[in-house]
């Protein structure tokens, strides 16, 4: 098992139907890959986290450093862990304001 953290600055475009469509899309991709985490965003940041098998938190990982509708991605955590801290969350979402 393995959790990865990142932070990101959002694009200024970037509206509350964009937050939308990347919840229900990685909730739906999240549960199928067994990855839980749990998304923070204050109207400019984000913050995620993302727990499961390595190489599929990897594999997500690099394709949301590619995602155009945010900018700054940057890792701060990355380590092997024992039990999930977000067990029962294929993506929660908290807005921060």
């Amino acid at each position: 098992m393995y959790r990865l953290v990142y932070v990101s600055r959002a694009t200024e475009h970037l509206g509350d139907a964009d937050i939308e469509n990347i919840l229900n899309v990685s909730q739906s991709n999240n549960d199928e890959r067994y990855i839980t985490g749990f998304l923070a965003h204050n109207g400019r940041a984000f913050m995620q986290a993302l727990e499961g098998q390595r190489d599929e938190v990897l594999d997500i990982y690099s394709r949301i450093e590619n995602d155009d509708r945010h900018f700054g991605v940057t890792q701060i955590i990355g380590e092997p862990i024992e039990t999930r801290a977000f067990p029962d969350w294929s993506m929660n979402y908290h807005r921060v304001d």
